[in-house]
């Protein structure tokens, strides 16, 4: 049934005033009484007095008010937690909702990560500079027109489902990490099936030193197929000898993971770093404590654990666990 609309409003404030009960009310306007007892108790202005219009007005900002949240709002120990966690730790809000979940404090109770999204986004956007996207809002995923110059491009409409859905491991993400001065960058590679992340400090962001990553990457792990974006240093990709994809333009959700662990590099080596004063072991310090983080889709467990599904060598697999 729609809800209580400002002529209904108007008829109840009439039929109140000539003394008619809830269910007579309820009877002349066919609904159930219990919606015209809370139409009454949410909407009078002051105390036992509902005025139609007030009762309207009152009813449409209930109506935009922001709802699935309150929950956090209204638990001054759930607020603290989930802005700690976010603030401190990095955690993202599915992986707060998890620790919530599994280390229930009566105190502080259970929300959904879409509820910690939607808390941030209304009341705490001075907060949201703390997620990975540190973006105050969602953007609206429509791709612009673009046209690439990358020759024997393959576009990611055509990649097989048995890669879109990630149903086996050895297929892998690539992206450049940048910096301000433009002195160096990060080479990222990302298993979709496992979510372990390949990390290699290179001096330019040029097709050849992407290849060189990549072949070490191929060197070490199980690479099936990589998918890019349209940037120039995925030029040279038909030089690795491996099935490539490439993302709609202006649409690097569709390589999500890559994009994502970009983000948790970002935790580490800010934009506005010296890239010259990264070292090697820098770069295979912080490609360790990511691949032992805990990740949602792998129900809370790191990509480190099913390093044995890619990897090529036991003896890396020994080093990894060992750094």
């Amino acid at each position: 049934m729609k809800h209580i609309d400002i002529e209904e409003r108007v008829k109840i404030s009439e039929f109140v005033n000539q003394g008619k009960s809830l269910r007579q009310i309820a009877i002349l306007l066919n609904r159930n009484h219990s919606s015209i007892s809370r139409e009454l108790k949410r909407n009078s202005y002051v105390k036992n007095i509902y005025h139609p219009i007030k009762a309207n007005t009152l009813a449409l900002k209930r109506t935009h008010y922001p709802k699935g949240n309150s929950k956090i709002l209204n638990n001054p120990y759930l607020q603290e937690y989930v802005l700690s966690k976010l603030k401190k730790e990095h955690y993202s809000p599915a992986l707060i909702s998890h620790q919530l979940k599994t280390n229930f404090c009566p105190n502080k109770g259970y929300v959904s990560h879409e509820s910690i999204y939607k808390f941030i986004y209304t009341y705490k956007k001075d907060f949201a500079k703390f997620l990975l996207t540190k973006r105050n809002r969602r953007n609206n995923r429509i791709p612009k027109r673009y046209s690439s110059n990358i020759l024997f491009r393959n576009s990611i409409h055509t990649r097989p489902d048995f890669i879109n859905n990630k149903s086996t491991p050895g297929h892998w993400e690539s992206d450049t990490v940048e910096f301000s001065s433009k002195s160096a960058y990060l080479s990222v590679q990302v298993e979709r099936f496992t979510g372990f992340v390949s990390i290699r400090k290179v001096a330019s962001k040029s097709a050849k030193n992407t290849l060189f990553a990549l072949k070490q990457t191929k060197k070490n792990y199980k690479v099936l197929s990589v998918t890019f974006d349209n940037g120039s240093e995925g030029a040279y990709h038909y030089k690795l000898n491996t099935p490539t994809f490439f993302c709609d333009p202006y649409a690097s959700w569709q390589k999500g993971l890559v994009e994502y662990t970009n983000r948790l590099i970002r935790l580490f080596f800010p934009r506005n770093i010296n890239p010259q004063s990264i070292s090697h072991s820098d770069v295979a310090q912080v490609q360790f404590l990511i691949n032992s983080r805990p990740r949602a889709y792998l129900n809370f467990k790191a990509p480190i654990n099913f390093l044995h599904l890619i990897s090529k060598s036991p003896k890396l697999i020994s080093k990894s666990s060992k750094l």
